[in-house]
């Protein structure tokens, strides 16, 4: 049965949209991950290239940093921080904001894009 992975980025009043379909034969968790890469990355050249855009914010609830933590420091950058935002799990959680300039992303994209 065909899977399908979508990125959806919010631009003002559109929205970019990149799809891929697979059967979960094709899928392993290498292979989705990979692609949500490669996705992001050309989504992020479209925004960056393709507007007059200098930088991208990513939020993201404190618990789900984790997933970022490799990126935080040299390719995103933590522009704000809304104590006690988000109330999850009977405890508040942080919101982060984070940042990726289009320098940024022009220096360090094929290093990123090449193992995708």
């Amino acid at each position: 049965t065909p899977n399908s992975h979508t990125v959806k980025i919010k631009l003002a009043n559109r929205t970019l949209e990149i799809t891929n379909s697979a059967t979960q034969d094709q899928l392993s968790r290498n292979s989705s991950q990979l692609w949500g890469i490669r996705a992001i990355g050309l989504a992020l050249d479209y925004v960056l290239f393709g507007w007059p855009f200098r930088k991208v914010y990513f939020e993201s609830a404190e618990y789900n940093l984790a997933q970022f933590e490799s990126a935080v420091g040299w390719l995103l950058i933590e522009e704000a921080r809304f104590r006690d935002h988000i109330f999850l799990g009977d405890r508040f959680w942080d919101l982060v904001v984070l940042t990726l300039w289009r320098d940024v992303w022009q220096k360090e994209r094929d290093k990123i894009l090449r193992f995708s």
